[in-house]
């Protein structure tokens, strides 16, 4: 419970008509949700515009309203407070940080932003934090796990309201840090707004949410929104990736009081890597850093990971944790749900299923399965409805580029025809001049795992991408249940493997 006045302290350039001193019990920016004594935020959207709800919202019995057109406000709603403001995203990130009273003052908050690379850092700093004693809790793309209760991710960074909340419940229990996945929508729409972060993370920056943002410059301000217009301690930061050459430099002799690290391979960076190797038993190599050298084993597969291990390991070093945890947590996480995850039933070849979904996402991971598979290379692939399509051709040449045979098939096509998403792709694949005997499509994805698998044959190799940790399928409007790692499981079975028969390797 909060009083309005209390709420809205702090607050500029608004204006309010009735009273202030009544308690709010709850936020609320979804009247079909709403509890009676909640203050509304009507809140712009690219379906709808939460002003045409406030009027249902105020006869479900909110206290008050939040809106940026005071013209909108039914007349009946005067016996209620209304509240106009110039920003109602903004003001619901402030509303949410007061509500719950400043949760972020009361917890180490570690944000990581980038393109790919976030969830492994999480898990990744997760299993640091761990092993140096503490008990971090984490908010990301996969789960919400607050202690030893976990809660599947609504969205990678959820509204203001959620995402206090669930800070506030992490506080509440005792955690001491907590671990951010920070989406370019969440810094877009004002989500983090009002979040204290001790350590800002960036990975990487390559094209993916065009549709929402429209161009790559805007996607790349709201990323480095998080290090220019929040408040953080200390910023780690990828040097190697142009972007974060930007943000860097940015922040050279404008950070005041921050501290910062910089980590990568191919540059001067303060946190790097030398002697690397990688196989089926994973990753180890020597780490140099101002503390000195360090040497890291890992059991996660891929090159690619060198890099989630350096931006885990330079923020566990700008937290001051020891030497020793850090060895110890990079080599007890086994395998980020997934992310590269082998799916092994004792097959003669090789199933690897990964969320990669943009264009370098894709061929980073084809790269490193080409790097540990002896014989083909099978991409089963294809691009979600109802988001950036400038993507879908260059997802084509990725794979084609890569792979010996290219399943196309369909993603999450959402209200788009899934034949015409995989037209698209096609156009990648026919720019390299590709041709039956390299690819074909299939429109169900089920069956194209199925149809993978089954020309498979000993030694080779076979990257199903895109989805993931996701258990469902989006088609139309309809959620319907799906899982890439359980199909790839039926199918291998169907083959004959894993039902107790075959001796399963250790890992292909």
């Amino acid at each position: 419970m909060a009083r309005i006045d209390q709420l809205i302290s702090g607050l500029t350039g608004h204006q309010v008509r009735g009273p202030q001193g009544v308690e709010a019990s709850g936020l609320s920016y979804d009247s079909r949700s709403l509890c009676p004594g909640d203050l509304f935020i009507a809140l712009p959207g690219s379906q709808t515009d939460g002003h045409i709800h406030v009027e249902e919202a105020i006869k479900r019995g909110a206290v008050g309203v939040v809106v940026s057109e005071v013209a909108k406000v039914p007349t009946a709603s005067r016996e209620v407070t209304v509240i106009t403001v110039p920003d109602t995203r903004r003001v619901l990130a402030h509303l949410a940080d007061v509500f719950y009273g400043h949760p972020s003052d009361e917890i180490r908050v570690l944000g990581v932003t980038g393109t790919n690379g976030k969830t492994t850092w999480t898990y990744l700093t997760e299993s640091i934090l761990k092993a140096a004693g503490h008990r971090p809790g984490v908010i990301g793309t996969i789960s919400y796990r607050i202690g030893q209760k976990s809660s599947p991710a609504g969205q990678t960074t959820p509204q203001a309201p959620e995402l206090q909340g669930t800070v506030r419940k992490m506080v509440d229990e005792g955690l001491d840090h907590c671990l951010l996945e920070v989406s370019s929508h969440g810094l877009a729409l004002d989500r983090v707004r009002g979040m204290e972060f001790d350590v800002a993370v960036f990975t990487n920056l390559t094209q993916d949410h065009l549709d929402f943002h429209h161009s790559l410059e805007n996607y790349f301000a709201a990323k480095e929104s998080l290090f220019r217009e929040h408040p953080l301690r200390a910023a780690v930061v990828n040097i190697d990736d142009p972007y974060g050459q930007r943000i860097w430099k940015g922040m050279v002799g404008t950070r005041g009081g921050k501290e910062g690290l910089t980590y990568g391979l191919d540059s001067e960076a303060a946190v790097g890597a030398k002697g690397v190797t990688a196989g089926w038993s994973g990753l180890s190599f020597e780490l140099r850093c101002p503390r000195g050298p360090m040497s890291l084993r890992s059991p996660l597969l891929g090159t690619h990971n060198v890099y989630n291990i350096l931006s885990s390991v330079a923020t566990a070093l700008a937290l001051g944790l020891n030497t020793e945890a850090i060895q110890v947590g990079v080599s007890n996480l086994s395998s980020v749900p997934g992310r590269f995850e082998p799916i092994n039933l004792g097959q003669p070849f090789t199933v690897v299923v990964d969320y990669a979904h943009t264009e370098e996402a894709l061929s980073r991971v084809l790269n490193v399965a080409r790097e540990l598979i002896e014989g083909r290379l099978i991409a089963v692939m294809g691009c979600g409805g109802d988001r950036d399509r400038t993507k879908r051709p260059r997802m084509g040449t990725a794979a084609g580029k890569v792979a010996d045979f290219v399943l196309i098939t369909s993603d999450n096509p959402r209200t788009e025809d899934p034949e015409a998403i995989i037209r698209e792709i096609e156009v990648g694949l026919k720019g390299l001049g590709k041709g039956p005997s390299q690819y074909t499509t299939c429109v169900d994805r089920r069956k194209a795992i199925r149809e993978a698998i089954g020309m498979a044959e000993a030694g080779d190799g076979i990257v199903i991408a895109g989805k993931g940790h996701e258990d469902y399928q989006i088609l139309g409007r309809e959620v319907v249940p799906f899982d890439d790692r359980e199909e790839a499981r039926v199918a291998i079975r169907e083959l004959g493997y894993g039902k107790g028969t075959h001796r399963a390797r250790e890992v292909h």
